[in-house]
């Protein structure tokens, strides 16, 4: 029989042995420091404790592997992104459509600047925002926009419709706008194209002795 020496002492296999034998049935009890080794069992229970406690935030990337809102989108980028930066990236890239509506009877005497106080009733990808007078703020882009509005006259003068970018008056040939009539009558201006390389406004006012009702604004953002 051949005989076999041993490197480690009586004390370092005895050691050995004791943290095999004492070995850790519960593993998330223990402090770093232990160096008993762990059962099969203790190990599979830390695992599924982890997989159903465990949660990944933002605050679990680095800043060069997370792009959030500010940071932007780009084809080149391979950083992870947040939802709102992939949110705003299809706003200000993709299509998306938005709606306006101004359902109650108002007098064109006691609007703020004119504008019909119309408001927000659909933006999916979040392109637009309106404010308490009613105008309509766009990301830059291409956009191609319907109006439709019932109006009439509140006393002799005739009642005027009409649109506005960025306080510019937007040329409508061909719409009828104005309304010589006590009654509601309903337009439809044809579907018209603005654009801006940087945020844009858009409303609809009302000038003369006007009523007015049933406005709808319908943006579709195709660039």
């Amino acid at each position: 029989m051949s005989t076999v020496q041993l490197s480690n002492t009586a004390t370092q296999i005895d050691s050995a042995i004791g943290r095999v034998h004492n070995a850790e049935t519960n593993i998330d009890a223990v402090s770093t420091s232990n160096q008993n080794m762990a059962t099969a069992g203790a190990i599979k229970t830390a695992f599924n404790n982890l997989a159903t406690t465990a949660t990944i935030t933002t605050a679990s990337f680095t800043d060069a592997s997370l792009d959030n809102e500010a940071d932007g989108v780009t084809t080149s980028d391979t950083a992870v992104p947040t939802s709102k930066a992939v949110r705003d990236y299809v706003a200000l890239t993709g299509l998306g459509v938005a709606t306006y509506a101004l359902t109650a009877e108002v007098d064109a005497q006691n609007l703020t600047n004119n504008v019909y106080p119309v408001t927000e009733t659909s933006d999916s990808l979040n392109m637009g925002s309106v404010d308490s007078e009613g105008v309509i703020t766009l990301v830059g882009g291409v956009y191609q926009i319907s109006v439709r509005f019932s109006h009439k006259k509140k006393f002799n003068q005739a009642a005027y419709t009409k649109l506005y970018q960025d306080n510019a008056e937007i040329p409508m040939d061909g719409a009828s706008i104005v309304t010589q009539t006590y009654i509601y009558s309903t337009h439809l201006i044809p579907v018209f194209t603005i654009e801006s390389a940087t945020n844009t406004t858009f409303s609809v006012k009302a000038y003369g002795h006007t009523y007015a009702k049933d406005v709808k604004i319908i943006i579709t953002k195709i660039s």
